[in-house]
């Protein structure tokens, strides 16, 4: 794992990302990015509670906390941030159409994936998965 991080570090390395959906899930994968030198721009989430502000500026400090929001705020600012891949569930798919954005669908309601319910994204193998697509979707783009 230690070893894929490091190779994969050269490809994500200030890769700009909009994480949005459930509140946990944002912050840890917030905090993996981080971790492989990533820019999340963007960690949006419908909740409203405010600790996800304060955790979510103590994992990136620099990105946009966005709590009580919908996807019409989300696309704005995705707009505004230039970001190079999207990071949630399947609703966020117009909007990565729209503007060409990589959208890795992490996260429930996955509708419009063949198995997505049963996609693991913890313990060791999930979080390979997890790191080889998040490399993957920005390498299409090349």
């Amino acid at each position: 794992m230690l070893d894929a991080l490091v190779d994969i570090h050269k490809q994500l390395a200030k890769v700009k990302a909009a994480i949005y959906g459930d509140t946990e899930m944002g912050l840890g994968i917030a905090k993996l990015m981080t971790e492989l030198g990533m820019d999340p721009r963007i960690l949006a989430t419908g909740a409203t509670n405010d600790g996800v502000c304060q955790k979510g500026c103590e994992i990136a400090p620099r990105s946009s906390v966005l709590r009580g929001v919908d996807f019409d705020d989300i696309h704005k600012e995705i707009i505004s941030n230039d970001v190079d891949l999207m990071i949630g569930p399947s609703t966020g798919r117009q909007i990565s159409k729209e503007e060409k954005i990589p959208l890795l669908r992490v996260g429930l309601p996955n509708h419009d994936r063949f198995g997505a319910a049963r996609q693991m994204v913890l313990g060791y193998a999930g979080a390979m998965r997890l790191v080889d697509d998040m490399t993957n979707r920005p390498l299409d783009r090349k």
